[in-house]
C-alpha cells in the first residue's frame, strides 16, 4: 500500500530525487515475522502524511487483532529530515496508532540524525538504530509469542 496524491497536487513532488524515484511511504506486513515493514523516501507533505497513516491504520487494526501487538520496522535511511509541519504530523499519527504494547524500530541514515531524533519526545516503546539488523534483533526480543 501506498499513500497517494495527485499528480497535479503542488506537493505532489517537493523534493529532487534520483530520476524514477519519487516520495514514497510505503508498507507491507511479513507474516512470517510478523513485522509491519514501512519504507519512507524523499520528502513528504502533510497530505501525503495522512493519507499514509489512514491505510496503514487498517493493517495496524487487522495485525493487532491477530496478535495483540503490533511489532513495526520503519526504515527511514533514504529519507530526509521531513518538514517541523510533516515531523509533528508523523509524531502526532503515531501516537495515535500504537499502543504501549506495540514496538516501532526506526532506522535512520546516520548516527547524528540517530541523536537528533532521540531527543524528541518517543515513546518508550520506540527505539532509534542505524542498522537495520539491530532494529529487527529488537523487535523480535520484544515479541510476545
Amino acid at each position: 500500500m501506498h499513500a497517494r496524491l495527485s499528480a497535479d497536487h503542488p506537493e505532489a513532488c517537493q523534493a529532487p530525487l534520483a530520476i524514477g524515484h519519487h516520495p514514497t511511504l510505503s508498507f507491507r506486513y511479513d507474516p512470517v515475522a510478523k513485522i509491519i515493514r514501512i519504507t519512507g523516501v524523499g520528502a513528504w507533505s502533510v497530505d501525503y502524511v495522512d493519507v499514509h497513516f489512514a491505510e496503514l491504520a487498517v493493517l495496524i487494526d487487522r495485525v493487532r487483532g491477530q496478535h495483540g501487538e503490533v511489532l513495526a520496522l520503519v526504515d527511514l535511511s533514504r529519507a530526509p529530515v521531513q518538514s517541523d509541519k510533516v515531523a509533528e504530523r508523523i509524531h502526532r499519527a503515531t501516537a495515535q496508532l500504537y499502543t504501549p504494547r506495540d514496538r516501532i524500530a526506526l532506522i535512520v541514515q546516520s548516527f547524528l540524525l540517530k541523536a537528533q531524533m532521540k531527543r524528541a519526545t518517543w515513546q518508550a516503546n520506540t527505539a532509534i538504530f542505524v542498522s537495520p539488523h539491530a532494529a529487527e534483533t529488537w523487535l523480535c526480543a520484544h515479541r510476545a509469542d
